[in-house]
């Protein structure tokens, strides 16, 4: 039925693909091809919603892999780039893959840490999917001991502004999501870590990390003298940006 001439049969097949997946091992790679083929309709984002649920329940990580690789390494013919109809659908599925990834459940993302840290690496050498790979590796992240994470995020960060920003706004969902992982303690360590490099990737990050935190536990004094160091940092970006969170609003 997942090969079905009608498309809403192929849709309807495709969503429950999921319900299969334990009795037959070729679900996860039909969900697969279903989305790296470019010839598929809109039903592909059904196969995306089948996949998503296969890799909570522990199944079709090394067939989703294996198509982050291809979505990523493909070049679209020239006439899917800004054209009339469609505009690169294999970065574009690839950017949904990788979203639905992230956005599973805690525990099936700390089960599966060495798998999405593997796509991650996949994307290394794509800068393109720079802001996505980064996006992975905090889903990834061990929030009893971020500070290696955060701290080799920050050192690619140095000098570009825009990539910074967004990865500033990565880490706030990241720390929003997961909160009920981390304390107080846990992001100490990280974040004087990243103040005492000095440099504008390691301080923007230690200041996301302060303003969390310092928000979430309504600014005990060790963060607000945090904020304070922060707004005399040598990197004037990073400092103007710390004059602008608040510890207390007016």
């Amino acid at each position: 039925m997942c090969q079905s001439d009608t498309q809403r049969v192929r849709a309807e097949a495709l969503a429950s693909l999921a319900g299969w997946a334990r009795w037959a091992d070729r679900a996860p790679q039909v969900a697969c091809t279903e989305i790296d083929d470019l010839d598929t309709g809109p039903e592909w984002r059904a196969a995306l919603g089948a996949l998503t649920t296969m890799l909570q329940d522990r199944v079709g990580w090394t067939e989703a892999s294996d198509l982050v690789q291809t979505l990523a390494h493909r070049d679209d013919a020239l006439d899917l780039n800004a054209g009339p109809d469609r505009d690169r659908p294999s970065a574009q599925r690839l950017v949904a893959v990788l979203h639905a990834a992230a956005e599973l459940p805690r525990y099936a993302r700390a089960h599966h840490r060495a798998e999405l840290l593997h796509i991650a690496d996949l994307l290394g050498d794509r800068a393109e999917f720079t802001p996505d790979e980064f996006v992975i590796r905090l889903a990834a992240m061990d929030w009893t001991a971020p500070t290696p994470t955060v701290a080799a995020l920050a050192v690619r960060l140095d000098d570009r502004p825009l990539l910074t920003e967004g990865t500033m706004s990565a880490l706030a969902h990241a720390l929003g999501r997961d909160q009920a992982a981390w304390g107080l303690l846990t992001l100490e360590e990280a974040a004087d870590h990243l103040t005492g490099f000095r440099s504008s990737g390691s301080g923007a990050l230690a200041l996301q990390l302060v303003r969390s935190a310092g928000s979430r536990f309504d600014w005990p004094e060790p963060w607000r003298a945090r904020l304070r160091t922060l707004r005399s940092h040598p990197v004037e970006d990073v400092a103007i940006l710390a004059k602008r969170a608040w510890a207390a609003v007016e």
